[in-house]
Formats: structure tokens, C-alpha cells, sequence
């Protein structure tokens, strides 16, 4: 087992009626971030899993939000190596299978980021000028607010009633932003309108025989890895139903005081009380912390509405139905009727 990688799932055994096929298993992974990974992990991943490629969706170290998800792992970096994506993956993942063996390349990482400058600009613009100065003013008075508690560390019980009531206006203020402005699923289609070359890479590195079995992840294992995994189940004719069902089996590691601790760096004594969340729920916290499958709904949505049919959106980024053929081809197997 692997004790310091989370939200770990495999993308086989899915049954695809319309076709009486169903997916792989050992192929194609996906997890939360590996950066807390140990020697025990790293073992568990190349005897258990035998992963060749890891895919880290969050990029470089020096592309990602401080702090968040951890540095890379000095056990992992001795086994993978990062390797800058080719367009041997593009090639491969459209090419059609002639019979010959495929011969796995030396195990390695590749660090593709999907939250690029771009799509942060993109973000940035849906909020009023004057909605950012708010914010600011309101996050600057937060954090000095923030410094009575060390002031309070040595007096338990007023201690945990301040963070108590902080963490009540910092959740309610991000609560209010994400609600105001769509929520994640508005967030992941931006992802994938203003950054296709990075969506597209990630695919063909998952739909490349060479790679596998890959291992595809972000921080949490839920939103940019959620992206990926939806994208390649409906590839293969996964329905809508069944890509909603595996993205809401994150949400309770998302709520999780693990997760909001252990990954998002939250401190321990504010997080909010997540109890009552479910993947029903649509408040804006459990959409910040959670996999609610309102958030994949939204997305799946505005895929279509923009480009006619998810299809469609696919063929534009260059992952076309050659691509998706070969991805069925590689990727499920004839059902077996017992």
C-alpha cells in the first residue's frame, strides 16, 4: 500500500456498454501528489503498480503556487527522471498499431503544467477591478488578524475559539468568491480553452504505449487530474454518468483533514467543518475543497455549449478521432460475456 500517496485510483475495470468493451486495468493511474513520497512508496510504485511515467500536471517547482503540495521527492528523483515531453507522444498516440512489440522507455517524469500564465491571466480577468482591491484589503486584514494567535498559543481554549471564528471569515470570504464566479468547473474549462497544447500533451502521454502504466497527478488528485481522467474516459465511451462517478470519489479525501492539512497547507485549527459535505453539495467551500460532481457537470457543460460536443473539443486540440481509436485500441479490451 501506499502510505504517503492519496486519492490513488486506477482507471480500469469501467464496463463501456455501447461498444462491449471495457478499460484496462494496471494502465492508467491517478493520485494526489507524490512530493510526500518515501523509499516505501517508490518501491510500492515500481513492484505493485510497475509505473513507468509519472505525469505531474502542477509543472516545474518553479511554476507552481508556493507551498502547495510540497517539493518533489528526493526518493522519486532517483527513479524518475524528469524528461522534457517530445512529439513522439503526438505521433504515437495517432499511430496505428502495426504488431510490434512496444519497448518501454527508461522510467522517468515528466512535469506538464496545465495551470500556465495564460489561463491564470484568464482567471484574473473574471474578477472586477474593484472585486481584486476588496480582496486584497480584506486577505491584508485577515492576516493581521492572524497574529493574536501566537500571542494566545500558551491559553488552549481561547486559542482554538480565535481560530475558530478566523477561519469563519477566511472560508466565508473564499466561499463567496468561488460562488460569485462559477466554481471550479468554470476553472477547469478555462484550463482547457486557453491551454490546449498542455491538455493535448498530457493525453497523448497517457494514450502512448511506451509510457505506460502512468501514473497522472496534480496536488489534490482531483482538479487538473480530474480534467485529464474525464477526457480520457470519454475518449474510450465512457458515459457522462460513469465520468461523473469516478471524479465525486475524490471529494471525501478532499474534505479530508489530511488533505486540507497535509496538502493545501491549511492550519489545523481553522479548516472548516466539512461533515455535512457530499458530492451532492454545491456550496463554494466543497467545491474549493472537495470533488462535488456539480464541478464536473459545469465543465462537461461548457465544453459543449462552446464547442458543440466534447468530441469537437478534442478534434480542435489536435486529439482526433484517430487518436481516440488508438486510445480504445491500447486502452479497453472486448467484454467478456460469462
Amino acid at each position: 500500500m501506499l502510505q504517503n500517496i492519496h486519492n490513488v485510483r486506477d482507471l480500469g475495470n469501467k464496463v463501456i456498454e455501447s461498444s462491449q468493451r471495457i478499460t484496462k486495468t494496471k494502465l492508467l493511474f491517478r493520485s494526489a501528489t507524490t512530493s510526500n513520497s518515501k523509499r516505501q512508496d517508490v518501491e510500492t510504485l515500481l513492484s505493485t503498480y510497475n509505473i513507468q511515467t509519472i505525469l505531474d500536471l502542477r509543472g516545474a517547482p518553479k511554476q507552481r503556487a508556493a507551498g502547495y503540495g510540497g517539493n518533489d521527492s528526493i526518493f522519486l528523483d532517483k527513479i524518475y527522471t524528469p524528461v522534457v515531453c517530445s512529439k513522439e507522444d503526438s505521433e504515437h498516440s495517432c499511430k496505428q498499431n502495426h504488431n510490434h512489440q512496444v519497448r518501454p522507455r527508461p522510467r522517468h517524469r515528466e512535469q506538464l503544467a496545465y495551470l500556465n500564465g495564460t489561463v491564470k491571466k484568464k482567471l484574473f480577468n473574471r474578477v472586477h477591478k474593484i472585486e481584486v482591491v476588496i480582496i486584497m484589503f480584506c486577505y491584508g486584514m485577515l492576516k493581521m488578524l492572524s497574529l493574536p494567535k501566537y500571542l494566545l498559543q500558551f491559553i488552549p481554549f481561547l486559542n482554538k475559539l480565535y481560530s475558530f471564528v478566523l477561519g469563519k471569515l477566511k472560508y466565508g470570504l473564499i466561499e463567496k468568491i468561488v460562488r460569485r464566479h462559477g466554481g471550479f468547473g468554470v476553472m477547469y474549462f478555462i484550463m482547457c480553452k486557453y491551454n490546449p497544447k498542455s491538455i493535448k500533451r498530457g493525453l497523448d502521454i497517457c494514450a502512448n504505449p511506451q509510457r505506460q502504466p502512468v501514473l497522472f497527478h496534480c496536488a489534490s488528485g482531483k482538479d487538473r487530474t480530474g480534467i485529464t481522467a474525464a477526457l480520457l474516459l470519454h475518449s474510450v465511451g465512457c458515459t457522462r454518468q460513469q465520468i461523473v462517478e469516478d471524479y465525486v470519489l475524490s471529494h471525501e479525501w478532499g474534505i479530508s483533514l489530511t488533505h486540507m492539512v497535509g496538502v493545501m497547507g491549511l492550519d489545523k485549527d481553522e479548516v472548516p467543518n466539512m461533515k455535512e459535505s457530499n458530492e451532492n453539495s454545491e456550496d463554494g467551500l466543497s467545491i474549493v475543497l472537495g470533488a462535488p460532481s456539480v464541478s464536473m457537470h459545469t465543465f462537461l457543460n461548457l465544453l459543449v455549449e462552446e464547442y458543440g460536443s466534447i468530441d469537437e473539443y478534442l478534434n480542435d486540440i489536435g486529439f482526433n478521432k484517430k487518436c481516440r481509436e488508438k486510445l480504445i485500441e491500447n486502452f479497453t479490451e472486448p467484454l467478456k460475456n460469462d
